[in-house]
């Protein structure tokens, strides 16, 4: 297709073909969403997947923000709105976790009541005082007189008069009443040297004659707190999910959807987040399992996901289990260029709009003999932000223009390099504060190279330079690196293990054997540990990072 006229159409200042968040993209989201199947996958309630996973811009929050747009029936609840800082703040929860309390069973329980009620919520829509009476009074005529039901019925009575009122009152709500059955399992004689511990804890200050409990003591608090936690209310609440399955949600023709998006973020403390994300899976399985019109739909990165996993096989978490619940997000080449064309087609119609145009009209045929396409998709670690990102780029460098020449493009790549290993610092912070100062071994280096060609004195310099430089907070790497120093760890094997963390984050891909291809973790399920990799292992550095780090990508 011939190229367009330079007075039929040129690139404008600040012209964009979306933003890298979907948050702030309604404008190209509302006509550029690129259904694949999944949104009906979400949609149906008797479908298992429920959990959305992906990296960081392979399109979780667009995928739950067109659920969103389906009905009248869908509700989102964001963690940052639950107010669960309050559950890190309990002295008594924190003084629990110490004497080995698992809580694991008050978790489940915390969710199942913010979403039993959320659920009720959404189908009765209360919103006042008075919209809670009107259903306090048909859950009372539903269960008048049925004895087997009657711990719904007393769920109801103990908790139902709040449901109107914000999730913020329930969770502390749900939590004071642990806090009060714990103190009261602990007895009188306990009580008041465990909460002087626990106020001594919360002040971080050593008294001349501090109140600290005995070995004894302390296995009795934790017998008797872990009792509590045996006994709170779950077999009321399992009452209570029957009769919503039985009386409210019987309408086959009726769904209604709850999505949890925003895991991610800092709206909890990290040890806490893990353990309230696998009760959450829990818990959202069984709900979407026995409220068959009702569907709980989570989205997760999969790096969190992953550590969530991480820690919960010593918990007895059967992962397994949870398989068929996981819907994956990985785009192929094909459906990338479509989404692609798909914005540039609504950019171009805003001063063009008598013929279809795609990017192929605006870029030229071939980058260093590479054909577009290829060119373009190898600059992306195969998620659509990558690819919005760079083609954002390009327009930068060619306004005013009527189309990107190579020139522009390859000064494109250089910014957008750049961002991406910027980006690539911020998904990964958590595990690898460290990442982008890691990769300065990376620099300069050949596009490909074997894992021996990282001698022993570049490997020390490397643990030196991170163990001298103050970061926020240390991560597996410097830990690592600190191994080596004090003569802990080989350098042989802090090399491996610095492969493992590259090929994990999509810096390089890794070649095990001469015979094998080249594998890409953000391609390939496969996971390669650092006892798969050996001294004649080859390195491919990822394009996306080549031109940041100095290394020829072509």
């Amino acid at each position: 297709m011939a190229k367009l006229k330079r007075s039929q159409f040129t690139f404008k200042t600040n012209e964009k073909i979306g933003t890298e968040g979907a948050e702030q993209d309604h404008e190209f989201l509302e006509d550029c969403f690129l259904d694949r199947g999944d949104l009906e996958v979400l949609s149906d309630p008797n479908k298992a997947p429920c959990i959305v996973v992906g990296r960081t811009g392979s399109g979780k929050t667009a995928l739950l923000e067109k659920l969103l747009e389906q009905g009248d029936h869908v509700h989102a609840i964001q963690p940052d709105s639950l107010s669960l800082h309050y559950l890190a703040d309990s002295s008594i929860l924190k003084q629990l976790e110490v004497y080995g309390v698992n809580l694991d069973r008050f978790y489940k329980l915390l969710w199942k009541h913010i979403l039993a009620v959320e659920i009720i919520k959404l189908k009765y829509g209360m919103r006042t005082e008075e919209d809670n009476r009107e259903w306090y009074q048909k859950w009372f005529d539903w269960f008048t007189g049925d004895v087997p039901k009657r711990d719904a019925m007393n769920y109801a009575i103990n908790w139902g008069k709040s449901f109107w009122k914000d999730t913020e009152y329930r969770v502390r709500e749900v939590t004071s009443k642990l806090e009060t059955e714990v103190k009261a399992k602990v007895g009188l004689k306990l009580a008041s040297v465990f909460e002087a511990t626990i106020e001594g804890a919360r002040k971080g200050v050593s008294e001349d004659k501090p109140v600290t409990l005995s070995p004894e003591d302390k296995i009795q608090v934790k017998q008797a707190a872990q009792q509590a936690v045996q006994e709170i209310q779950v077999r009321e609440l399992d009452k209570v999910i029957d009769g919503l399955a039985e009386h409210a949600f019987d309408d086959q023709m009726s769904r209604y959807h709850l999505v949890i998006d925003r895991l991610d973020e800092n709206w909890v403390d990290d040890g806490l987040r893990y353990h309230l994300i696998k009760s959450l899976i829990e818990t959202v399985r069984e709900l979407n399992y026995r409220l068959k019109q009702v569907k709980v739909v989570v989205a997760i990165r999969l790096d969190l996901l992953d550590r969530v996993l991480l820690g919960a096989r010593d918990t007895g978490f059967q992962e397994e289990k949870y398989r068929a619940l996981i819907l994956k997000l990985q785009w192929s080449r094909e459906e990338l260029l479509d989404m692609l064309d798909m914005r540039v087609a609504k950019l171009v119609r805003r001063q063009y709009t008598q013929k279809p145009v795609t990017h192929l009209d605006l870029l030229p045929e071939d980058v260093n003999r590479m054909p577009i396409n290829d060119w373009l998709i190898d600059r992306t670690l195969r998620r659509p932000r990558d690819l919005i990102v760079l083609f954002n780029q390009c327009i930068e460098q060619a306004t005013g223009c009527p189309e990107v020449t190579r020139q522009q493009l390859l000064a494109a790549e250089v910014e957008y390099s750049r961002r991406r290993l910027n980006s690539l610092r911020d998904e990964w912070d958590v595990e690898f504060p460290e990442l982008v100062e890691l990769a300065n071994v990376l620099k300069k280096r050949p596009r490909q190279f074997p894992l021996s060609a990282m001698n022993e004195e570049e490997v020390h310099e490397t643990c030196l330079q991170l163990a001298l430089t103050k970061f926020p907070r240390h991560g597996v790497v410097t830990k690592l690196a600190q191994q080596v120093l004090d003569g802990a760890l080989l350098f042989g094997d802090f090399r491996r293990q610095l492969a493992a963390i590259f090929y994990r984050v999509g810096l390089v891909g890794l070649k095990l054997e001469s015979y094998e291809s080249v594998r890409w973790s953000f391609v390939s399920e496969t996971v390669i540990t650092p006892e798969m990799v050996a001294e004649h292992t080859r390195l491919t550095v990822c394009t996306v990072y080549c031109r940041v780090l100095g290394i020829n990508p072509d």
